[in-house]
């Protein structure tokens, strides 16, 4: 049994180190393509879910949303040289962006959307521009939460059809609350309405920092990784998807997303 488990251990590290190898030699080709006005002359309808701070909200001018998805686009921009239709993002419901990639009046959707596995015949989706996972907000004045465990058969707020909604359900046997935006959850939360709400963790750290009078603390825990992959949505079939991983793939590799994520997530 041991010697099973050795070799198995060498087959999974052997694995590991290939595919290690592999991405660290698509970063190399991908640094090697130059990209410049590949999209030239080219015009993109860019939706924007402009609910998920830090990755995309809006701050004065609805047309011109912040966040760390928005200069990601910027920079992809830079590089491939497309322009925005009419100079600006559009602002949307996830629903509605979804729609309209079906029919090719939207051409790009961001803003703090997670890869799901339901959409992917339908849509095509970028290479992940960051990647986390779940976790927890509790108000430590009305519920002092020590453990996941203790969320069972408690109200815990989740963003409707997300995948925090199956592991509410189907891991902490919790009660869930849906919400279309979370922070609506947020608030519900501050004042003793939930016990706790399960979400993207950036979202909520970013939340809880930067409205410090809610008091909201978010747990050392990060849960279900692959549903924390965050990537950009296109039409099925879209030729600019390609391009668009290879630049992701540069900006990565030069430092660009890091710096990007430092200045709007932190971590």
């Amino acid at each position: 049994m041991w010697l099973v488990r050795c070799v198995r251990h060498q087959m999974r590290w052997g694995l590991g180190a290939l595919m290690v190898g592999l991405s660290l030699w698509s970063g190399v080709v991908a640094a090697a393509v130059d990209l410049s006005s590949r999209m030239a002359g080219v015009n993109l309808t860019v939706a924007v879910d402009p609910k998920n701070a830090p990755f995309a909200f809006i701050y004065e001018d609805v047309s011109h949303p912040q966040g760390y998805d928005i200069d990601v686009v910027v920079e992809l921009q830079r590089r491939l040289g497309f322009a925005l239709n009419e100079g600006r993002f559009y602002p949307m419901d996830e629903g509605h962006a979804f729609r309209l990639l079906q029919n090719d009046t939207v051409d790009l959707f961001v803003g703090g959307l997670t890869q799901r596995e339901a959409l992917l015949s339908h849509y095509d989706v970028t290479r992940p521009v960051y990647s986390s996972g779940l976790s927890i907000m509790y108000a430590p004045d009305h519920f002092a939460l020590k453990s996941a465990c203790e969320l069972k058969q408690r109200k815990v707020g989740v963003k409707r059809d997300s995948p925090a909604l199956d592991y509410v359900t189907g891991v902490m046997n919790a009660s869930p609350v849906m919400f279309d935006n979370i922070m609506l959850a947020y608030y519900q939360l501050s004042v003793g309405l939930l016990d706790a709400v399960v979400a993207e963790r950036p979202n909520m750290l970013y939340f809880a920092h930067t409205v410090p009078t809610f008091n909201l603390k978010v747990t050392e825990d990060v849960f279900d990784r692959y549903n924390g992959e965050f990537v950009f949505y296109l039409k099925k079939g879209s030729p600019y998807t390609a391009l668009i991983n290879v630049a992701l793939t540069q900006m990565e590799a030069d430092g660009t997303t890091y710096r990007l994520r430092k200045k709007w997530i932190g971590e």
